[in-house]
């Protein structure tokens, strides 16, 4: 019977700490994914929201990357877009399922283990920051919840799930219980430290706060369709909540800078809706450039840095009443 009730105190423990853990990271994305977010990470909403429309898990319409993304986070995206219409809130509420996914899938690992009575307190693990690289690529960025679950549900073990394992390893051991239990004390509570302080330190960053007031001006100024590199393009589209379209000229890297393009309407192969090919913007629509970007642009004798409509330390903006103000500019 005590031991009964010391393992019901340890199971609630445990729980605790894993549901305070996932409202931490929840209310922390909440809070902040907006000033943190990059152009990689706004793509694959973008996607999401194209298969909402369409209906469909894989697209004819997209210019996909490297691979044809399937069971991955934009179907995920897609659901939420069926339910919610702020692009805010469906990159809230998707992250939460995918941390749940990766939960579940964790959970069914550890019970082939027959080690499920460990899942609470070595599942925390997985949603804290106990690397910066694991922060930007699967809590923020999300790309490898669905490797990382696929992996967990078909009893794969790979480099990121190797602590949880370790620390099962470590209270599952050959060791004394005494000894089992205090060193994964000790090895819990220096992941649940690295990680809140890197968690913390993300409070000060703040990567679009220059690309947060040029959209407020875009909007003011009632802008909706403009041009730009992928590095700024998909993002300005999340940040407004879907209100500002953008065509991508190029990616800004090697073998596709913007000293290399000629044409605003060239458009770039890569990670945008196929209907850009042919269907530019009409009415109201601008040019939006890194300061670098412009200094390497081969429009600078056309589009003046004193007649820019928009200037700040990073970016310049130059607006258009019509497509053919815009053509009659070049």
């Amino acid at each position: 019977m005590r031991k009964n009730y010391k393992d019901y105190k340890y199971q609630i423990f445990s729980y605790a700490i894993l549901v305070v853990t996932f409202a931490i990271l929840v209310l922390f994305m909440h809070a902040r994914l907006d000033y943190l977010l990059g152009a990689d990470e706004s793509s694959e909403l973008l996607l999401g929201k194209l298969l909402a429309e369409e209906n469909h898990v894989l697209s004819q319409n997209w210019y996909y990357s490297t691979e044809l993304r399937f069971l991955n986070t934009q179907l995920i995206y897609a659901l939420c877009f069926k339910l919610f219409s702020n692009w805010h809130v469906v990159r809230v509420v998707a992250s939460a399922i995918l941390y749940l996914i990766m939960l579940i899938s964790y959970y069914y690992l550890c019970r082939q283990l027959k080690r499920q009575k460990y899942f609470a307190i070595t599942a925390s693990i997985l949603l804290l920051p106990f690397s910066a690289e694991y922060f930007i690529v699967v809590l923020k960025g999300l790309y490898y919840i669905p490797h990382i679950s696929i992996s967990f549900l078909s009893v794969g073990l790979g480099y990121c799930m190797a602590i949880p394992i370790c620390l099962l390893n470590l209270l599952y051991g050959p060791w004394k219980k005494q000894f089992r239990i205090l060193l994964s004390v000790i090895l819990l509570g220096s992941i649940q430290f690295v990680g809140n302080v890197h968690l913390i330190a993300q409070l000060n960053e703040d990567d679009n706060k220059e690309l947060r007031a040029a959209i407020a001006f875009l909007k003011q100024e009632g802008y909706t369709q403009g041009y730009s590199t992928y590095w700024k393009g998909n993002l300005t589209t999340e940040l407004s909540g879907g209100d500002i379209e953008m065509w991508i000229m190029c990616d800004d890297a090697a073998g596709a800078g913007i000293a290399e393009v000629q044409d605003v309407h060239t458009v770039f192969c890569w990670l945008q809706n196929k209907s850009h090919d042919n269907n530019f913007p009409k009415g109201k629509q601008f040019i939006m450039l890194t300061r670098d970007e412009y200094s390497r642009c081969n429009w600078q004798d056309k589009l003046l840095l004193e007649n820019a409509d928009y200037l700040s330390d990073e970016l310049v903006i130059f607006g258009f009443d019509s497509e053919e103000e815009l053509e009659g500019s070049f």
